[in-house]
């Protein structure tokens, strides 16, 4: 423990002795440091890096303004900034009308473009992404377009089927009822169906063309019979039930001018 604690205790002093030295060292080096300023090599060095004399002024475009920057309060940012604009504005004219005399074109022409900081191969790929979303936008817009037309065209097209059920029904029923006038009435013929059906249909689908309308009374109207029509209905007559209709009764017995006299044997 006592040779542990020696050991540390001598590290600790050896580095301060080195962090003391160092310092020392330091302090010599920044003592010995003198400043140069050398006048005269300097004024030399900016003469040559300076423009000379005989340059054009279309080089260095370097201007001093005439006018006296005066400002009264300096402390007042809004008038001090104005001094300053005020000033460039007057160098910026100056510097036109030099450019004009001495033929240098300084305004930008109306049809000048920029270079761009894109490539014109990266320009046409990003314009042909937008393209291509647009184009998905616009196809999806389509689609959704379609899809409402298309339930709404079904939608009509239910109702205009439910319409066109209700209406051959009505034509059904009408067509049955003029059946039944016409055997109430003793029409002659039969009634097609189908015709009478289209007819409706073609007509107005069967509105103002039902019982009692007039070209239905004018069809059915009843006419004079054919003789022929007249011989069979007293031969056969108008129908109805034939059952027992040939049996004889207390008055067809007694009615003798009805049977025809044929001579016999006997007479």
């Amino acid at each position: 423990m006592d040779s542990d604690a020696s050991f540390s205790s001598g590290s600790d002093s050896e580095n301060e002795e080195l962090v003391a030295l160092s310092r020392s060292k330091l302090a010599s080096s920044l003592a010995e440091k003198k400043s140069i300023y050398n006048a005269d090599a300097l004024h030399e060095k900016l003469e040559d890096l300076s423009w000379s004399e005989q340059v054009a002024w279309s080089e260095t475009m370097a201007l001093t303004s005439a006018t006296p920057s005066a400002v009264a309060n300096v402390d007042d940012d809004v008038e001090r900034e104005l001094g300053f604009y005020t000033q460039a504005l007057d160098a910026a004219r100056e510097a036109a009308a030099r450019m004009e005399s001495a033929g240098v074109a300084w305004a930008r022409p109306a049809d000048y473009y920029a270079e761009m900081v894109k490539t014109d191969e990266h320009m046409a790929r990003v314009k042909e992404q937008l393209q291509h979303e647009q184009k998905l936008i616009a196809d999806m817009e389509q689609r959704r377009k379609d899809r409402e037309n298309k339930r709404h065209a079904k939608q009509i097209q239910v109702e205009k089927k439910k319409e066109r059920d209700q209406e051959r029904k009505q034509g059904v029923d009408a067509v049955t009822r003029m059946r039944r006038e016409r055997a109430r009435n003793q029409y002659e013929g039969e009634l097609d169906m189908e015709a009478e059906l289209r007819e409706m249909e073609g007509g107005g689908r069967g509105r103002g063309r039902g019982r009692g309308g007039p070209k239905s009374m004018q069809r059915f109207q009843p006419r004079a019979k054919a003789a022929h029509r007249e011989a069979r209905d007293q031969k056969y007559g108008h129908g109805g039930p034939k059952r027992l209709s040939k049996q004889n009764d207390a008055f067809s017995a007694a009615d003798t001018n009805s049977y025809r006299s044929s001579g016999g044997r006997g007479g």
